[in-house]
């Protein structure tokens, strides 16, 4: 069997705060975050059956802030 796998983040606000512990995109430097978890987990599994060992990543729902000059 092959599989190719593809990874979707969810950004949206309702998952919470970077800067809340219990936000699902909290970021400690020690320890993973729930989705870093998840996405360990399944990736040390499917990445014997994906050929290329690619893994294109897709994020959704940011607020994307650009700099002014």
């Amino acid at each position: 069997m092959e599989l190719a796998l593809t990874i979707g983040i969810d950004f949206t606000a309702s998952n919470g705060s970077i800067l809340q512990p219990t936000s699902l995109h909290y970021c400690d430097q020690y320890k993973r975050s729930l989705y870093e978890e998840a996405l360990h987990e399944v990736c040390s599994i499917v990445m014997d059956y994906d050929k290329d060992q690619l893994v294109p990543s897709f994020g959704f729902g940011a607020k994307v802030h650009m700099p002014t000059f």
